[in-house]
């Protein structure tokens, strides 16, 4: 016979904490983005600008990724703070999100 599944219910979120893992998550996504975007602009800047501005572009790519990963990490942090601080306030009303832990 199976055992009644048993629901855990997530009351409140810090949102420090979470602000600190969406920040780490949205730094990733903006580290892929910068690479794909990096990609996509150094061929156009290559064929157009010719030799000279494809060094440019590897210098300037390189600071766009990481500004792209700390413009991205930023505003990660800001939307997950946000966004704890609203869940907090709709699961204090409403209830909070049930989830199913594993053993």
């Amino acid at each position: 016979m199976a055992s009644p599944r048993k629901l855990t219910e997530i009351k409140h979120i810090d949102p420090m904490s979470f602000g600190k893992i969406y920040a780490v998550i949205m730094a990733i996504v903006g580290f892929i983005y910068g690479i794909i975007i990096v990609g996509l602009i150094a061929p156009l800047m290559a064929v157009y600008g010719g030799a000279a501005s494809v060094g440019m572009m590897a210098g300037l790519g390189i600071i766009g990724i990481v500004l792209m990963v700390i413009l991205f990490a930023i505003l990660g942090f800001i939307a997950g703070v946000i966004g704890a601080w609203i869940y907090n306030i709709v699961a204090s009303r409403i209830g909070g999100i049930r989830i199913e832990l594993s053993r």
